[in-house]
């Protein structure tokens, strides 16, 4: 052999192993949710169930539109409501000579508070300018002639003219003057029924004139209120 040929050596040795390859966490994931998805399909026998749809009513009540259309509703209702028992114009309890007939006896034709009858008269002197027989709705409060008293007190010739000359004397210029003179009591004041057949009420407590002076009322048929006499007060 030449000398000169060279010798084949060892193979080289190969770097010793640096330990076991790192674990990928998105892959670890996703072999637990196959797992899960392994689990639910053999609790299910094959495919896992759809959940059930809600009942149709169960998702509209649920809704937040119809939530919040309720709730609106609801706030509607309770102003409608506070503003017809402030503001109210009483309508249903007319004199009979609006309603066209009747009597004391079969009909409600009067309030059934003392207060809440001269509430009237105030409210349809507010009122005298919305219809030409509103006036009609002032002096039917009366009986027994009460209203010619009521006139004279006030300078007229009859209780026609008085509501119209009352009604010039209200200050027009106030804003919101005619709610404000058609109510003349604090709305907690109008259910109050005294004991007996015989009330009296005054116009002292009223912020907002002209004052109409101390009216005397009588309790009558189906506990109604009408006014029997008046006077002009001092307060």
């Amino acid at each position: 052999m030449r000398e000169n040929e060279h010798q084949p050596g060892p193979p080289p040795a190969l770097p010793p192993p640096g330990g076991p390859p790192p674990v990928d966490p998105e892959q670890v994931r996703q072999f637990q949710q196959f797992q899960q998805f392994q689990e639910l399909m053999r609790q299910h026998g094959g495919i896992p169930p759809a959940p059930a749809p809600r009942p149709l009513w169960k998702r509209v009540l649920t809704s937040r539109t119809v939530r919040r259309l309720a709730l609106l509703a609801i706030v509607l209702f309770g102003l409608y409501f506070a503003y017809d028992y402030y503001f109210g114009d009483d309508s249903e309890n007319l004199p009979a000579s609006v309603t066209g007939g009747g009597t004391n006896k079969t009909n409600v034709l009067h309030e059934t508070t003392p207060k809440r009858t001269v509430r009237q008269v105030y409210s349809h002197i507010a009122q005298n300018d919305r219809a030409p027989n509103e006036y009609e709705f002032v002096c039917g409060q009366f009986e027994n002639g009460a209203e010619r008293q009521f006139a004279e007190d006030f300078g007229a010739p009859d209780c026609k003219a008085a509501v119209a000359k009352l009604h010039a004397q209200i200050d027009k210029s106030v804003p919101g003057w005619r709610n404000a003179y058609a109510e003349p009591f604090p709305g907690a004041e109008l259910g109050e029924v005294p004991v007996g057949t015989v009330a009296v009420v005054s116009s002292c407590q009223v912020k907002f004139g002209p004052q109409l002076g101390e009216f005397t009322l009588r309790r009558i048929e189906n506990d109604q209120w009408v006014i029997t006499g008046h006077r002009p007060e001092t307060c």
